[in-house]
């Protein structure tokens, strides 16, 4: 086990490190290590030699650019597996479905873009998924229901459009910040509207009526939010 998080180390992660074939754990979060160039991730093919490593923790550090396609090649006996809090671009791998056995995987507070990969749903020990604050777009895909143990499922903060999808209903979903967040908001403003209206249009007394031209603007404007 190998944890230097919490320091102000800097520069580049040495592909050494790969050297130390019995490794279990690297936990290198919360410094200053750079990854300015695709060389600069070397480091990620060197630890596919570490075939028995469990955790790799790089999250809160100066890593920019794609991440390379070695990543998917580490030990599948890998479960933790963190790289949050960096400037890492690009897409997730389809291969990530190589790493059976994660149960907790944060790509949050990046530039990661495209759609997430049904593949991910290939994943059936994870019960952590944060990729909030990222570019992400697209649907959430249905698929990740299937993921039995899922416990946390952390989507906030990118540009995900469409319907929750009803096979998620057992998760606890954090999705706030996208399409499908204002669009329930905006839903359920809008009923309340209606139904304000229906209460106004029905009163007993004549006096305490809204007239049907103020209704209809109100039920107008309501419409248009909707179908904003």
């Amino acid at each position: 086990m190998l944890d230097l998080s919490f320091n102000a180390f800097h520069g580049t992660i040495p592909p050494s490190l790969g050297a130390l074939q019995s490794l279990l754990s690297l936990e290198l979060s919360s410094n200053r290590l750079e990854a300015r160039k695709p060389s600069d991730w070397s480091f990620i093919t060197a630890l596919t030699n570490c075939t028995s490593l469990q955790l790799l923790g790089l999250g809160d550090n100066l890593l920019e650019g794609m991440m390379p396609k070695s990543l998917v090649n580490l030990s599948t006996s890998l479960y933790f597996l963190e790289l949050a809090d960096n400037q890492i671009s690009g897409i997730i791998p389809t291969e990530i479905e190589k790493l059976i056995n994660l149960t907790f995987l944060d790509m949050s507070v990046n530039d990661l873009r495209g759609t997430i990969p049904i593949e991910i749903s290939h994943l059936w020990q994870l019960q952590y998924l944060d990729l909030s604050n990222n570019m992400l777009l697209g649907e959430i895909p249905p698929t990740l229901g299937n993921l039995t143990r899922m416990d946390q499922l952390y989507l906030g903060s990118n540009e995900f459009e469409g319907d929750i999808p009803p096979t998620l209903s057992n998760i606890n979903l954090h999705s706030a910040d996208n399409d499908i967040a204002y669009r329930e908001e905006c839903v359920r403003d809008c009923m309340v509207l209606a139904f304000d209206c229906g209460l106004s249009c029905s009163s007993e007394s004549p006096y305490e009526r809204s007239d049907m031209t103020k209704v209809l603007k109100e039920l107008s404007a309501a419409r248009e939010r909707l179908l904003s």
